[in-house]
């Protein structure tokens, strides 16, 4: 049998299903492979790449400062001058030198994340640019992009369409996957053999209960349901107390992830959550309400 190499890909799936980790993996491995990092742990790839990984929805911020010169080259050069200290001394042209000479990996993380219309509309233009340009100068580049299924199918399965680019589907992760993932993980934190069988078998419990086995079926929930283990904590029974957790626990990591990010305090957004979510099911009532009439 014939294997088929694909160069052009977009990996579609919900929430939490895994798709920028999987996006930061495949830059890892290729950055690990690049440096000569040889006690990472992957396989190596067929063609080692130099990854461009690009978080969309702070390209299409950028886009929304309408830079001099605002093409995905110019971007990535401005990226890559920060990250070196270089500021000012990359440049687009250098970007497509590299396009000439090396294999290339651009990774496109977060299509749906771009909620308005018109920088929607922006930076699909520049990546359509960018893939031309890359094109015409014979470029050895492979292309992952990632989304979210309602809002690829609404704005971008046209241009990313299956007769160019392989459609990936994520599915939910069966309970042999769970224990998989379960293993790895506290492989990965080092956790002593006693603590190690505690987690494992109190996983095991919360599959067989009806409120949480629901929703491990993604890599997002079952780390946090193994947090709340591993921190000596049993994830509810109740799923309103199961959310509250999940309320805590997802907080505290987007908190961390960029400084300064979310200013406010829990209560007030949590107060907020709940007032669009009464306010979103008035207007689910009225709607339903018109409609019976």
């Amino acid at each position: 049998m014939q294997e088929v190499y694909y160069t052009r890909v977009v990996v579609i799936g919900g929430p939490g299903k895994g798709k920028s980790t999987l996006g930061q993996q495949l830059a890892q491995v290729h950055r690990a492979k690049l440096i000569g990092k040889k006690d990472y742990q992957s396989k190596k790839p067929k063609t080692v790449r130099i990854p461009f990984r690009i978080v969309l929805k702070h390209f299409a911020q950028w886009l929304a400062k309408k830079p001099d010169l605002d093409s995905l080259e110019a971007y990535i050069a401005e990226r890559m001058g920060v990250l070196t200290s270089r500021t000012n001394l990359v440049s687009a042209k250098d970007i497509q030198d590299i396009l000439c000479c090396r294999p290339c990996l651009l990774i496109l993380d977060g299509l749906d994340e771009v909620g308005i219309t018109e920088l929607q509309e922006k930076m699909l233009i520049r990546i359509k640019n960018f893939l031309s340009v890359a094109e015409s100068l014979n470029a050895d580049l492979m292309v992952v992009g990632s989304s979210r299924p309602k809002e690829f199918d609404k704005q971008y399965k046209s241009y990313f369409n299956s007769k160019e680019f392989l459609h990936l589907e994520l599915v939910d992760m069966s309970a042999q996957k769970v224990n998989e993932y379960a293993d790895k993980w506290v492989l990965a934190k080092k956790i002593k053999d006693e603590e190690k069988q505690r987690i494992i078998s109190t996983l095991e419990e919360c599959q067989q209960d009806t409120n949480t086995s629901v929703l491990l079926t993604s890599p997002l929930y079952v780390t946090i349901i193994l947090l709340i283990i591993k921190n000596r904590g049993r994830p509810p029974s109740q799923k309103e107390d199961l959310f509250n957790k999940y309320w805590e626990i997802i907080f505290a990591r987007e908190q961390s992830k960029d400084k300064g990010i979310i200013k406010s305090d829990e209560s007030l957004l949590f107060g907020l959550h709940s007032y669009l979510y009464q306010f979103y099911m008035k207007l689910h009532i009225i709607e339903k309400t018109n409609l019976i009439n």
